[in-house]
């Protein structure tokens, strides 16, 4: 799994902002197990600050099928 960079997680934060200034408001998370997933919808969490009120919820269907060549297993 490919590591998130510093300006790609501030682009995720800054998207939970812009989400923010449109009411957006979800009601539930998912998100694939990949770990840069992972910490692309923390950073959305917490530029919307739902990070402390929503919980993300792991799909493992939602990870890449080209995953497995990176060591991940579906």
């Amino acid at each position: 799994d490919t590591p998130l960079t510093r300006s790609g997680l501030k682009a995720a934060r800054n998207l939970g902002r812009t989400f923010a200034m449109k009411s957006v408001e979800p009601d539930f998370v998912y998100s694939s197990p990949a770990m840069r997933c992972v910490l692309t919808t923390i950073e959305i969490l917490k530029g919307l600050k739902m990070d402390k009120k929503l919980s993300i919820r792991l799909e493992p269907g939602l990870l890449e099928f080209g995953a497995a060549r990176f060591g991940m297993n579906i």
